[in-house]
């Protein structure tokens, strides 16, 4: 970072940068939360059954309200989605082994 004086208020700086900022790659962020209407397009879960899953205590969820606010945003998090789904996924290939024997 550099700084620079502003020749019309000499007692403040501007802090600017040489290189130019570019944004990130969307493909390579991965969140941490989604709304509930998001699991169908990540993981092709409906909202309903996401509510059932919450319910049930499978996923963890957040409400996210201000204070005094009637209404608030349900957000799901990513890492309990996945963790229920590998531990289908586990509990299936260990069903299919029985099977097998």
């Amino acid at each position: 970072m550099n700084r620079r004086y502003l020749p019309s208020k000499p007692h403040q700086t501007q802090l600017y940068t040489l290189n130019p900022v570019e944004p990130a790659d969307p493909s390579q962020l991965h969140p941490e939360f989604c709304r509930m209407g998001d699991l169908r397009k990540l993981f092709g879960i409906t909202r309903s059954m996401g509510y059932l899953l919450m319910n049930e205590g499978k996923i963890r969820t957040v409400s996210l309200r201000r204070p005094g606010q009637k209404f608030s945003v349900r957000l799901v998090h990513l890492a309990s989605v996945r963790a229920y789904l590998n531990g289908l996924l586990e509990k299936e290939s260990e069903m299919r082994a029985d099977s097998d024997e």
